[in-house]
């Protein structure tokens, strides 16, 4: 790691989420960018930081786990995966970059056997339909989901992988 980097990107995470935000780490892996070492698919780490401090005080907005280097997530893959599934769709040509989604408050999908899995956004205030770009900034969920259904699970989790997302 780079020392000037490594303080930019500590007050980056600082700044933007205070310590002790319930429910919340805010971190940052800063990558140099380019094709890493060919052989192992390694890429230079340039700062690894995030706003919890190692510690055993909670209240005080410390962790006893390494949030950038093992990151866990009890909810699965949220937000941050809804690029994949645009990029999936546009290439599948499920939609346009000028397309409209569907996108109701709250929606039924699918699930396992004869149930059905229970989305809904975290504000009502989302428009019904949206437009694919101000989906894109605003992240409506049951937007999201029923496009995902439409493009194809398989199809959204090998564009996560072609783009570089690894399980590892």
């Amino acid at each position: 790691p780079r020392p000037a980097a490594t303080a930019s990107a500590q007050q980056a995470v600082d700044t933007n989420v205070p310590r002790t935000q319930d429910g919340v780490a805010n971190t940052l892996a800063l990558i140099r960018p380019g094709h890493g070492d060919a052989a192992t698919g390694d890429h230079q780490i340039l700062a690894m930081v995030a706003n919890r401090r190692p510690g055993t005080d909670a209240a005080a907005g410390d962790t006893t786990r390494d949030l950038v280097a093992a990151p866990s997530n009890v909810f699965g893959a949220g937000s941050p995966f809804k690029i994949f599934t645009t990029a999936a769709s546009l290439e599948a040509g499920t939609v346009g970059y000028d397309s409209t989604l569907p996108d109701p408050a709250s929606a039924c999908f699918p699930g396992a056997g004869s149930s059905c899995y229970p989305v809904s956004n975290d504000t009502p205030d989302y428009p019904d339909p949206i437009p694919l770009p101000v989906a894109l900034a605003t992240s409506p969920n049951t937007a999201f989901v029923d496009l995902e259904e439409r493009t194809g699970i398989a199809n959204v989790v090998d564009m996560a992988r072609r783009l570089g997302l690894r399980a590892t």
